[in-house]
């Protein structure tokens, strides 16, 4: 291999893998932000079931 062809080609590789780094810890952010999220919504609705009056329970279900 020529090179120029493989400096080009390793500065290639380089960013591409750069870009799958970023893309899973991008990846990773999220999941991690939706469990968090998710964990705070059934707390909540847990919450809110507790609150709820035993007429409104059982007409609910």
């Amino acid at each position: 291999l020529p090179e120029e062809h493989r400096s080009r080609l390793l500065e290639e590789f380089d960013t591409w893998r750069k870009t799958i780094d970023c893309t899973d810890d991008c990846s990773e952010a999220s999941n991690n932000l939706l469990t968090s999220n998710s964990q705070e919504i059934k707390s909540s609705v847990a919450k809110d079931h507790e609150a709820e009056p035993a007429s409104v329970a059982m007409t609910m279900q």
